[in-house]
């Protein structure tokens, strides 16, 4: 995008540049998508609360 295009008149310098600056921001907005995004089913969240409380109080779950 930033070789092939000629919107930019800047030197190659400056194009390799803002390559490396974009690539780190795609990077960047990755990991906070990753972050921000819980990637696991509501299934296994309230399996696992449930899981909790029958080790925390283990004689009134009988």
């Amino acid at each position: 995008m930033c070789f092939t295009m000629d919107l930019l008149t800047w030197s190659g310098v400056a194009k390799v540049w803002l390559f490396i600056a974009f690539q780190y921001f795609i990077i960047v907005a990755m990991g906070l998508f990753a972050y921000l995004v819980d990637d696991v089913p509501i299934e296994v969240c309230m399996r696992t609360v449930t899981w909790l409380y029958m080790l925390t109080y283990p004689c009134m779950c009988m």
